[in-house]
């Protein structure tokens, strides 16, 4: 709770219009878990404005997309064990998945030291009034990943396990919030 408390009071990155920030602003930790040891820490606990939820088609080796619901249908068309892609992806899916920890990330527990066993997720810790998501179809040979993504009308961020919380999930003055979102195009 500390930490969290720390990034948000000393982050060069937060709004300085009340307005805005009231609207837009929220706090999220970002986690990263070796998979080797087991060893669980807070990587980051950034404020947000807007949320990215990338969709690369190159993670796929790293087993990602097999990892989730009708994401392992991607995965098995990139890797040749299907005839065609999947048609569309779940918001909810791309919310909760991990993605690899960044590339030379080494595990700082002594014991185990590994490189590359690792991951990064994130939750949320303050809450926006209003949660923007931008949907990054850009891939690094500069071309677009053209699967839709399909949502539903609303969105619990709780119910995916999404917020992490000391007691009741906080906006951006520590006051109890919802987690339900309304999903618009």
């Amino acid at each position: 709770y500390e930490y969290s408390m720390v990034q948000w009071a000393l982050s060069a990155t937060r709004m300085h219009s009340h307005a805005l920030s009231s609207l837009f602003e929220g706090q999220r930790l970002a986690c990263t878990k070796c998979h080797k040891c087991g060893r669980f820490c807070a990587s980051g606990a950034e404020p947000f404005f807007i949320e990215e939820i990338k969709l690369n088609l190159s993670r796929s080796e790293g087993g990602w997309f097999g990892q989730l619901g009708q994401l392992s249908q991607l995965g098995s068309w990139l890797s040749g064990g299907q005839a065609s892609p999947p048609t569309n992806l779940p918001l909810k899916d791309l919310l909760r998945e991990e993605n690899p920890a960044p590339e030379g990330y080494r595990c700082p527990n002594s014991k185990c030291g590994q490189v590359g066993s690792s991951s990064c997720s994130a939750q949320y810790l303050r809450l926006p009034s209003i949660l923007v998501l931008h949907i990054n179809r850009a891939q690094a040979d500069g071309t677009r990943c053209e699967i839709a993504v399909n949502f539903e009308s609303t969105i619990d961020l709780a119910k995916l396990g999404l917020v992490k919380h000391f007691g009741k999930p906080l906006d951006r003055t520590l006051s109890p919030c919802p987690t339900r979102y309304s999903l618009r195009a």
